[in-house]
């Protein structure tokens, strides 16, 4: 985990090393710091688990900075605020002194994660307003909260249990890939917003202490408030 952790320090300060050495267009001035970026999206989270996994909501903001090396490639450094985790269903037949009992158990994690992301991009079409590119991200999970629903099928009482990091659950961080389309509306000479449609994968599972194996997948639509210097 240290290795990865100083793997992507040095992949973001290597970025920027040779985008101060780079060669940018008259356009944008050859400066190192083209744009400051403030985006937020929400997010489809979606992805395998040992249980059926129903759809759950998330989220995305934060900001960040891009340098433009001509008008058909930048490349985005983000710090994002993420929810992630899952909504997931089981079944349980306990059977204890003789007494046959049939639960169902609900699980709804979520994870709050600080995000590293490093987003090459390319401008296409004449008017270099529509945008793709992929690239990576590192998330470091900063808290977590599991509620457990537990329903008794023969007498349906419905015991609920809000749990914190459980005391078995060891600190986790996760790392992905992210593939990326969007369209950009000018709003005046200096001023734009960006509508993006992301596919982030993990490529990292997480346990979340009670046998609720998942890998998270999210399907963001974010929106980005760009600032040209």
């Amino acid at each position: 985990m240290k290795k990865i952790r100083i793997y992507i320090s040095i992949l973001f300060i290597g970025a920027f090393h040779s985008v101060a050495h780079g060669q940018s267009d008259q356009f944008f001035s050859n400066k190192v710091l083209s744009k400051f970026e403030f985006t937020t999206g929400i997010g489809m989270l979606r992805g395998p688990s040992y249980y059926t996994r129903e759809n759950k909501i998330g989220f995305s903001f934060g900001a960040g900075v891009s340098h433009a090396f001509s008008k058909t490639f930048e490349l985005k450094a983000r710090a994002l605020y993420e929810l992630k985790g899952s909504k997931t269903t089981n079944h349980m037949a306990i059977i204890r002194d003789g007494v046959f009992t049939d639960y169902s158990r609900a699980l709804n994690t979520n994870q709050y994660f600080l995000t590293l992301a490093l987003l090459p991009t390319f401008h296409i079409t004449a008017k270099k307003n529509i945008l793709i590119g992929a690239g990576g991200f590192y998330s470091f999970l900063k808290k977590l909260r599991i509620r457990e629903e537990l329903t008794d099928n023969i007498t349906h009482i419905t015991t609920t249990t809000n749990h914190n990091r459980p005391s078995n659950q060891s600190p986790y961080n996760e790392f992905g890939i992210s593939a990326y389309t969007g369209y950009v509306f000018s709003l005046s000479g200096k001023t734009d917003l960006t509508i993006m449609l992301h596919i982030n994968k993990s490529l990292k599972d997480f346990d979340n202490a009670y046998s609720n194996w998942q890998r998270n997948n999210v399907l963001l639509l974010s929106a980005t408030f760009g600032i040209t210097r």
